[in-house]
Formats: structure tokens, sequence, C-alpha cells
């Protein structure tokens, strides 16, 4: 017995047809991976501003824990710095700032600060950049007369469409002199 061949191959329908079909496949595929970059996008925007938003905190925490001789920020919400006075074991002292300028956060160290230092001298100093995308920093020193009880921290930062705040009240573990300028700061060198 003879089988008859059929060499026809598709009509033109059929592939227009499989075509279709394979164009909504694959834009529902698409799709959905469109939608999960988003999604990783979002989720790493977040997580990225929560950790750098916790270190930061983290190293301010430290300074502050570590003060023992005197401290300046501002006693009104809004001001963007604050100034940290230490006594070192060989009697000298070191002064730890922290700044907002455009959006940035900046730390500075300047080591063998005495009463002689002048703002000028410390506005030349090597700045480190910690934080970015900062859209408010505020530090508020309380104190219960001269001695500092607590410093209230508060970081905003921002970045694309997302937002990430936190706030942290950390008190010395050491007696530091609640100071009311950068002068009287400064005065607190022996």
């Amino acid at each position: 017995m003879r089988r008859k061949q059929d060499n026809r191959g598709f009509t033109l329908i059929e592939l227009i047809v499989a075509t279709a079909i394979l164009g909504v496949v694959a834009a529902g595929a698409f799709t959905f991976m469109v939608a999960g970059a988003n999604s990783y996008r979002s989720v790493y925007t977040n997580v990225s501003l929560q950790y750098a938003m916790q270190q930061a905190m983290g190293q301010m925490q430290e300074t502050i824990l570590d003060c023992n001789t005197a401290m300046y920020g501002s006693t009104v919400a809004g001001d963007d710095e604050l100034y940290l006075l230490s006594q070192n074991p060989d009697k000298t002292y070191t002064l730890r700032t922290y700044t907002l300028s455009d959006g940035e956060l900046f730390y500075q160290e300047i080591p063998g600060v005495s009463k002689g230092t002048s703002a000028a001298d410390i506005a030349a100093g090597e700045k480190h950049l910690l934080l970015q995308n900062v859209t408010d920093f505020t530090a508020v020193v309380d104190g219960d007369g001269s001695q500092v009880a607590s410093v209230s921290l508060s970081i905003q930062l921002t970045r694309q469409d997302k937002t990430c705040s936190g706030t942290q009240e950390t008190a010395p573990r050491n007696r530091a002199l609640l100071a009311s300028t950068l002068a009287n700061l400064l005065q607190t060198c022996e």
C-alpha cells in the first residue's frame, strides 16, 4: 500500500494566527517582567535609603555616646548642624561636626582644637560625605542647666519618589557641657 505524501505546509491564515498568539503571550510576559523590575527597583531604593540612614545614625550615636567635654547644636528643630567636643587621653581636644549642605550631610573631625580655634579654621577642615539625598537634618541638644541630658536626631532622605525618615534620641555616657554657641563650645578647651 502506498502512502500519500502531503507537503503543503501551513496556510497564511494559520501563520498569522500563530504569530498573533505568540505576540499576545510575549506581551504578557514582557509586562510581567517590567512589573517585577519596577517592584525590585522600588524595594531596593527603600532598603538602600533605610540602610544609609541607619549607618549614619549609628555613627552619630557612637560619637554622641563618646563625647566627654561639650556639645552644641540646635535647641529648636530645623537647624542643620551638630558640634561635639571631646578631650583625648593626651589632654588634647577633638571637634567632630555634622553639617547639612545642599542635600548632603557631612562629617568632620578636627584634632588639636583649642580656645584659639576659629569658625574659619573649622570651615577650612576636610569634610567627609556621610549621607546624600538628605531633605532634612535636625539635631536638638537638650540639657538640664549646663549639662547635656540627651540629643535628638532626625533625618529625612528622599531619592526618586521614595522618602525615608528616622529619629533617634541618645544620652551621652559621659558628662558633657551644654554650649549655647560654637564660640562658647570652644571656650571649654583648657
